[in-house]
């Protein structure tokens, strides 16, 4: 299996002044979800990758998916040896991708804020929500009219989202930091509304 149980022990060495960080880690791993660089390094503020935020959605959605050996390219731009291969064609399969409109992928780009928002989102509740809504978004550089609008408004309308200030700043890439404490609470609230 491509997933292997990874114990975080010691502590990530770069949480032990981020108290919240590290309450968001020990919290995932209740979810069998590693969002650190490595066993002992969480590294907050990398940026990560297109095909990497795969990886971490399908970890934290395992059941849900099905990882199949890839015989063929799930796109011109990924080789099937990538390391993420099966983790993009499942989200593809699954719907959750569809690429550029040139029909690449480019899975070693980085990965946006907006676009974290609708793959996770996507991912963890699309087989419980079919359309993903809330209220006008607050935020001064959100256009209610954007492509990821409607996400951010569901996220605020269930209170999920934890962003505090006036912009949410969509094009900036997404931080393993952000990543972890906006995953959180997605399932979180998927837990909630399961039971």
């Amino acid at each position: 299996s491509y997933f292997e149980v990874r114990r975080v022990t010691p502590e990530y060495k770069d949480l032990d002044q981020n108290k919240n960080m590290m309450d968001y880690a020990a919290r995932l791993l209740t979810y069998g979800v590693v969002v650190g660089k490595d066993a002992g390094t969480f590294s907050v503020l990398d940026e990560v990758t297109r095909s990497e935020i795969l990886r971490i959605m399908i970890q934290a959605n395992c059941k849900d998916y099905v990882l199949e050996p890839v015989t063929t390219k799930p796109f011109p731009d990924v080789p099937l040896l990538h390391k993420d291969a099966m983790f993009i064609q499942a989200a593809k399969t699954a719907n959750i991708i569809s690429g550029y409109g040139d029909g690449t992928f480019r899975p070693d780009n980085k990965i946006n804020r907006a676009e974290i928002l609708k793959i996770l989102l996507e991912a963890a509740l699309n087989k419980t929500f079919s359309r993903f809504d809330g209220a006008v978004v607050s935020y001064t550089d959100v256009p209610n009219d954007a492509w990821y609008a409607r996400y951010l408004r569901f996220m605020t309308t269930q209170k999920i989202l934890n962003e505090e200030g006036a912009q949410f700043k969509p094009e900036d890439n997404g931080t393993r930091g952000f990543i972890a404490s906006t995953l959180l609470k997605i399932l979180e609230f998927k837990d909630k509304l399961m039971r």
